[in-house]
């Protein structure tokens, strides 16, 4: 399978949940997420002289410039559960790459963050 377009609706669907920024009732994020996201965005913000705490809030604009773009591409994955439509990605966070994968359940009213963190590898799975 090769990187592809991810489809608008589901693009438009996921920024929609995003903008309203309602962690833990429309953005639910996985244990492993939410760790990995704050060591990275840290040490990310370390690096640039910020030394504030990290909130998980401060992803959701990168991931939606990201997605907002008529070019953003992905691949799709499948997840035994919960029931949705998951697609992983790679997008900019502060300048520096990072990794993404979100599941739009099955509803399309809310969003599981499986993985927002530095990038630990030169292209994704399905990039040929």
């Amino acid at each position: 399978m090769a990187l592809q377009q991810i489809p608008a609706q589901w693009r438009k669907e996921v920024c929609a949940i995003l903008a309203t920024e309602r962690t833990g009732s429309l953005i639910r994020w996985t244990d492993d997420a939410i760790a990995r996201y704050e060591a990275s965005a840290a040490a990310v913000k370390v690096r640039a002289g910020d030394n504030n705490p990290v909130w998980q809030n401060e992803i959701y604009q990168p991931i939606r410039d990201f997605l907002s773009s008529p070019q953003a591409k992905g691949c799709p994955k499948e997840m035994p559960y919960p029931p949705g439509y998951t697609y992983d990605f790679l997008f900019l966070y502060r300048g520096e790459g990072f990794y993404g994968k979100i599941l739009l359940f099955k509803d399309r009213k809310k969003i599981l963050v499986l993985s927002a963190h530095l990038q630990d590898f030169e292209k994704l799975s399905c990039d040929d």
